[in-house]
């Protein structure tokens, strides 16, 4: 390699070096196949589970919806709404990103710190 202008100059002909030498490129290829396909598999099962109704209305007690009751329906005020319930799963992931902010703004802190004491 020569040297030009302060950067390296590779000569013609000559291979780019591979940045991770010892990882094959068949095995992360399918790794990356493996997580496309996991996720295209994930996205259907959502889309299929929240699928709606053909006619929704028709699912109604009633069977008729007035479009004047649409138009002038109106929500309870806040304060007189129940707290929703939630589900030991909600807990554990609202929990999960409670502790996921406390590290980043940690990791944040102590980045600032080290560059006041280096700088």
């Amino acid at each position: 390699m020569t040297v030009a202008r302060g950067r390296r100059v590779r000569p013609a002909g000559m291979a780019k070096p591979h940045r991770f030498p010892g990882l094959a490129s068949a095995p992360a290829s399918g790794a990356a196949v493996g997580v496309a396909a996991a996720g295209g598999h994930g996205l259907v099962r959502a889309r299929v589970r929240r699928r709606l109704p053909a006619d929704p209305e028709a699912e109604l007690d009633t069977g008729v919806v007035l479009a004047a009751q649409r138009l002038t329906w109106r929500m309870s005020p806040l304060a007189e709404l129940s707290r929703p319930a939630w589900s030991p799963r909600h807990r554990a992931g609202m929990i999960g990103l409670r502790l996921y902010l406390l590290i980043a703004v940690g990791l944040v802190v102590v980045k600032i710190v080290q560059l006041a004491v280096a700088g």
